[in-house]
């Protein structure tokens, strides 16, 4: 007891105690007296000094485990209630906004994903939605206003009840977890360290309490208890005791005194690092012990429930809500299902209920209101005592499982590492402690033992080494120091990622055979998934493209000479005869596109996709997807469209939040019977995009219909899993054999993109999932099948553009529903630029392409004020050195750029922009103005192709052959690839490095000239050198100093990103790339819409196509673009820039104070006086006109010599420069002069000599 306390109290003399070779010294420092012995006050002082450090240990373990737990339960919260509301909408079949006891009876019985959510959500009410004797009463408890039906409202407030139960749940099992955690750590601390100093006295042979060479050497080589400790110390340079070849390397490392011994200090510090090391290891190993049993816990209690409560109902034959002793003893002796449920059911009354000869006792304990009959809370209240006992059983069975888990991979470990050191030294042939290329180049091309070990290592860096063309490459990654030589340490660390793969493999073939041999809640085999069907059978034909956008690519016409018309829409159309011709009429194939078809392009720009329709409609096509690009244009562009094509359009994952209807149009699924099969079709795109879509307004459930007037309809975006799950599930229940999905996510089909991890979110409710992307992304040459724990789900890669067509056959077996999932082949069609064309649907290309021609010359803007698109002010920023009568519209496209990506700010380059001179006020402009001025890269036609032939067939974790370079340049590339806008999130250093960067070449015209949006101001100074032009003090962001290392969203375009913030060579390191130049919207069509929209009333009946908050936000800050006027929004530049110049008599125009007769309209000012640094905001005249004050957001007021039309005094409030709003003379009052506010709220006095005489804040 007294060993045990002293190890743990905190203090590290009374911890020396215990050591022998310690002892004497820790009383020395114990015995403050000096009179050789310790008293009671010693003792108290040191016992105080480690009470006082275990519990500031205490502490910061306590808060740490407080700010991981809030952290976890949020992001519990956000899934729970995102998983409530889709529950909410599966039961809502009508979308009524309520639920009927119809549509609650029929989830409940059918969906199993509601069931699963109800079984487990924590609130008796809802999981009474299950227990059909219970229905009516819970329906009453939930309709608070009694109109018969739960509506959003009530349902929100029971999911809060449900909630507040989980999360109080949750607390409970975490402070359980925690102690168990706790106590497991400090056990093996303390076994650890006991460990620890029983090795060092092993080795210290002579106990003279150091450690030599020799006696490490003799030790490590003779004693297996010495061994087994170093080898799993965590400590690298203990560990490399072990090997000869390190030892001298090692000895110096931790030899830290250099007199040739380790003591007992230098040992205490080496096991303190491998402790800790092992520690953190084991938190680790704790943490996802946690994550697994919650989720083992809550699928078994989930499944066990939802069994409990139908053996109540098999056994409640009559449906009266309580079970009658002879329905007891009729069930237990016929119901098979009854008796295995009873059986496993871990509580001993319910397992009574089994025996003739307990019955009637086992009844008398569950009958616990003596009435004679179970009703159902008593049956509740059993199956919770069960659950309890099932679940402390699963644990146990875990913790056993764990054990014998911790003890192969302990051994495996051993093995393993020991395996790693023998092929070092086997490659190390000058036992230098060092591997060089020749050395290693000779073991793997010569010794097999080498070879053997590197080829299964796990690691994909040093099993590069066994091919000849990629080993200097490998060598150089493994050479993290650079000095051309792999150490011991860099072997270390790489065989430590090597033993965590191989661990992680381990640990998954663990789980998969758990789960292949497991038992389910109810006491029977869990259920395998089946194969896929092999055999003969149902071929179902489809023919599938993606990106329609550039359909009329190629057409041309010549009336004279009679030439063919051509273009790519056409040849597609002749691809698609030439199938149905094959196919023949019987088995004819359904013809599908995946969206992304009508949204931006130079066509589309003109034409906000009207001359998509016309071909699309000459296609024959059943139905097509709708994706985020095809919202560019707006909600009511696209309802437009939908309503235009003889075909439906569907989007299944967003629905308008008013009336949680499909939205513009669209529809949310499909069920065909074709060939005589089912055929369910859903559409979903990226819900991340679409919550960033400029178009959309995205709210979180209902809302009413008051939204902002001229606004799109604010919309709920679903997330595409969920989605899917959801109509897969409806579609399965009303016949559907096979459920495709059409999904704009963009990637590849492997596990690890995001058609894989759809395809395994799924979890069997969809069977083929087509995925599409951003246009010019090549398509893998690969369809993949996923496994989940239900069936197989396939994923295949529509072909981006009209280049190719991917032909599919769905293959089932020839009995409708007769069990194997259904099987897949696909073949890719490259349609070459010669192949026949129908000259019918060419001859639509020419009449496209003639609108187009027309649309370039109609209006389609006008700005109210002065607009200077000049080259001057696009790339040098003449508005700064000189008064203009307009402003710049390189600070319009970042309003907008900035507002439309929701970025904190943004910052447009030169080039982001093209001249196109000075546009007047009112000036009618046309697209073809704005695609002067914001042009769009014309990408190739016909887009990239694939081989043509049978399309090669995957498992889920395969990587489907797309080699992604994840270097900082390889990823910048990726990023910057693509004509639309990057969104990056840098830190203040980064944006204030970027704008130094971008202003190095003022005052010369220049393309990287920077335009920031209207929350950011710059002051730099021109006379610095590049690079030092902006000072610690010279950017603002929303009035304040930019802070350096908060991290802002910056919306930018692809050249300035590459240039200024990403790749290897951006100064401070790359920023994080959140939206990619393919994802990213175009430029022109942000201006397009916002142009457009301006145009429109108050009385115009078609809402605007870029939603609310984004004008918000423009009609927000100093100098917004956007001012009410007519009975709508208009464009009117602002005056005043954003970027000034530092320095007296020198100023921007917002900066400038201009002196006007006012006797004569019209007339030259007469005089302008500069000086300010930033915009003037307030002026007043003093001394009877004689003289004048102004304000500035640069800190500052000046005062003026209006007769001379010279500065005559420049005032400092002193302290943090503040940024004044107005100033205003005071003539009345004896003993201030002028009185200045900011934007702060503060007012400022100044007396007759202009010096601060009050400060109000």
């Amino acid at each position: 007891e007294v060993i045990d306390f002293l190890k743990t109290c905190g203090e590290p003399n009374l911890v020396a105690l215990t050591q022998p070779a310690r002892l004497s010294k820790a009383l020395d420092m114990l015995d403050t007296s000096k009179d050789g012995e310790m008293d009671m006050d010693e003792w108290m002082a040191a016992i105080k000094r480690g009470l006082a450090k275990r519990l500031d240990e205490l502490a910061d373990e306590r808060e740490r485990r407080e700010r991981a737990a809030a952290a976890a339960d949020e992001e519990f919260s956000a899934e729970f209630l995102t998983m409530a509301r889709a529950v909410f909408d599966m039961i809502d079949k009508d979308q009524s906004g309520t639920l009927t006891k119809k549509e609650i009876v029929d989830a409940v019985a059918n969906d199993k994903e509601v069931i699963t959510f109800l079984n487990d959500c924590g609130n008796p009410n809802l999981q009474y939605l299950l227990v059909p004797a219970r229905l009516e009463a819970a329906l009453e408890a939930l309709d608070t206003d009694r109109s018969g039906e739960i509506d959003a409202m009530e349902w929100e407030a029971a999911i809060e009840t449900a909630l507040k139960a989980k999360l109080e749940q949750r607390r409970v099992e975490r402070e359980q977890a925690q102690s168990a955690n706790r106590a497991e750590i400090e056990a093996f601390t303390a076994e650890f360290l006991n460990a620890a100093r029983e090795c060092f006295l092993m080795i210290d042979k002579d106990n003279s309490g150091t450690l030599t060479k020799t006696e490490i050497v003799h030790s490590v080589s003779s004693d297996k208890s010495v061994k087994d400790f170093l080898q799993n110390c965590g400590e690298p340079n203990l560990q490399f005791l072990l090997v000869p070849a390190r030892l001298e390397a090692s000895l110096d490392a931790l030899d830290t005194s250099k007199d040739g011994e380790l003591d007992m200090d230098e040992w205490e510090e080496a096991i303190k690092r491998g402790l800790a090391k092992r520690v953190s290891q084991l938190q680790d190993e704790q943490e996802r012990r946690a994550k697994a049993a919650a989720a083992e816990n809550a699928a078994f209690s989930a499944e066990f429930l939802g069994a409990a409560r139908r053996v109540f109902a098999m056994i409640d034959v009559d449906n009266s809500g309580t079970l009658t002793k002879e329905e007891i003893k009729k069930s237990v002796k016929s119901d098979k299902e009854v008796i295995d449920f009873l059986k496993d059911c871990g509580e001993e009354n319910l397992q009574f209920l089994l025996e003739p000869k307990r019955l009637d006792r086992a009844l008398n304990a569950l009958d616990t209101s003596q009435d004679g009959e179970v009703d159902v809370d008593e049956w509740e209240e059993a199956i919770q005592r069960g659950l309890k006992v099932r679940l402390a059983q699963l644990a146990e069975d875990r913790e056993r499982r764990a054990r014998a888990a911790a003890a192969e991979d302990g051994a495996f470990t051993a093995e393993f590492m020991a395996a790693a050191r023998k092929v070092f030294d086997l490659i190390d042939t000058d036992a230098s402690g060092l591997l060089d290329h020749d050395e290693i180049k000779t073991g793997v091309t010569s010794n097999q033992e080498v070879i053997a070990f590197v080829k299964d290592c796990g690691n994909q860096n040093l099993q590069d080494l066994l091919i000849p063309e990629k080993i200097e490459k490998s060598i150089k990654t493994l050479d993290t120091s650079g000095d051309g030589l792999i150490d011991a340490f860099e072997w270390e660390a790489i065989i430590e990622k090597a033993l965590a793969a191989k661990l992680d493999e381990r640990a998954k073939a663990r789980a998969e055979e758990a789960i292949a041999s497991g038992l389910s809640a109810t006491g029977g085999k869990k259920r395998r998934r089946p194969a896929p069907w092999t055999g003969g059978g149902v071929e179902l034909p489809l023919l599938i493209f993606g990106d329609m956008a550039d359909l009329n690519g190629g057409a041309k016409g010549n009336k004279s000479q009679k030439k063919k018309v051509s273009g790519a829409g056409a040849r597609l159309c002749a691809a698609i005869e030439d199938e149905r011709e094959e196919c023949g009429k019987e088995n004819e194939p359904l013809v599908l596109f995946t969206g992304n078809s009508f949204g931006a392009s130079f066509e589309g720009t003109v034409t906000r996709g009207d001359h998509v329709v016309p071909t699309a409609n000459a296609m024959g096509v059943y139905c097509g997807g709708v994706g985020p690009s095809d919202l560019d244009y707006g909600c009511a562009n696209l309802e437009r469209i939908a309503n235009a094509c003889n075909f439906p359009l569907l989007l299944s994952n967003v629905s308008d939040a008013r009336t949680s209807k499909p939205l513009a149009g669209t529809q949310a699924s499909r069920l065909v019977t074709w060939q005589g099969r089912k055929v369910g079709i859903i559409a979903v795109a990226a819900a991340e995009k679409l919550r960033d879509c400029a178009t959309l307004e995205v709210v979180s459930g209902n809302t009413g219909s008051d939204s902002q007037k001229g606004s799109p309809p604010p919309v709920r975006v679903e997330d595409e899993d969920a989605c899917v799950r959801r109509l897969g599930g409806e579609l399965r229940r009303n016949g559907a054999e096979v459920v495709i999905v059409l999904a704009a996510v963009g990637g590849g089909t492997g596990k690890s993109s995001p058609g894989g991890e759809l395809a395994q979110a799924a979890n069997g409710m969809a069977d083929v999932i087509v995925v599409s992307g951003p246009r010019g992304e090549a398509p893998p040459s690969g369809a993949h099948r996923h496994e989940t724990d239900e069936a197989y789900c396939w994923v295949v890669r529509a072909p981006p553009q009209l280049a190719c067509l991917l032909k599919m056959s769905v293959i089932l077996p020839e009995e409708p529903h007769s069990g194997p999932p259904p099987h897949l082949a696909a073949e890719a069609l490259n349609i070459a630029p010669g192949a026949r064309a129908v000259d019918a649907v060419g001859r639509l290309a020419v009449v496209a392409h003639r609108g187009v021609a027309r649309g370039l010359a109609t209006t389609a803007a006008v700005c109210e004020g002065t607009l200077d698109c000049s080259a001057e002010s696009l790339r040098g920023g003449r508005h700064l050195a000189t008064r203009r009568a307009g402003a710049s519209a390189g600070g319009l496209a970042a309003d907008v750029a900035a507002a439309a990506t929701r970025s904190d700010l943004a910052i447009l380059d030169g080039r982001a922009l093209r001249s196109v001179g000075e546009l007047p006020p009112r000036k009618p402009l046309t697209p073809a103005d704005l695609l002067a001025l914001a042009p769009i890269a014309d990408s190739d036609k016909d887009g990239p192709r694939v081989e043509e032939g049978a399309v090669d067939v995957f498992e889920g974790d395969d990587d489907d052959g797309v080699k992604v370079d994840d270097s900082l340049d390889g990823i910048a590339q990726q990023a910057c690839d693509g004509p639309g806008l990057v969104v990056v999130e840098a830190t203040g250093l980064q944006i204030r490095v970027a704008l130094e960067l971008a202003l190095a070449r003022y005052p010369n015209l220049s393309d990287d000239f920077p335009h920031v949006s209207d929350d950011v101001r710059v002051i730099f100074r021109p006379d610095e050198r590049p690079g030092r032009r902006i000072g610690k003090e010279g950017l603002f962001f929303e009035g304040k100093g930019m802070l350096k290392t908060r991290t802002y969203r910056v919306c930018t375009t692809a050249r300035f990103a590459r240039r200024a913030f990403l790749g290897s060579k951006a100064p401070h390191g790359a920023a994080t790339v959140a939206v990619p130049a393919r994802e990213g919207p175009l430029l022109v069509t942000l201006l397009r819409n916002l142009f457009a929209d301006c145009t429109k009333s108050d009385g115009d009946s078609a809402p605007r196509a870029l939603a609310a908050p984004v004008y918000a936000r423009m009609r927000k800050g100093d100098a917004p673009w956007l001012r009410p006027r007519g009975g709508g929004l208009k464009i009117c530049p602002p005056a005043g820039g954003r970027i000034a110049v530092e320095g007296e008599g020198f100023g921007g125009e917002g900066g400038e104070v201009t002196l006007w007769d006012a006797r004569r309209p019209g007339s030259e000012p007469l005089a302008v006086l500069r000086g300010h640094a930033q915009d003037a905001t307030g002026v007043a005249f003093l001394r009877g006109g004689a003289g004048a004050a102004s304000a500035s957001k640069d800190g500052r007021v000046k005062l003026w010599d209006l007769e001379a039309g010279t500065l005559s005094r420049d005032v400092d409030a002193g302290g943090e420069s503040p940024m004044y709003t107005s100033v205003c003379a005071a003539p009345g009052a004896a003993t201030v002069a002028a009185v200045a506010t900011t934007f702060q709220g503060d007012v400022f006095c100044f007396d007759r000599e202009f010096r601060v005489a009050a400060a109000v804040g």
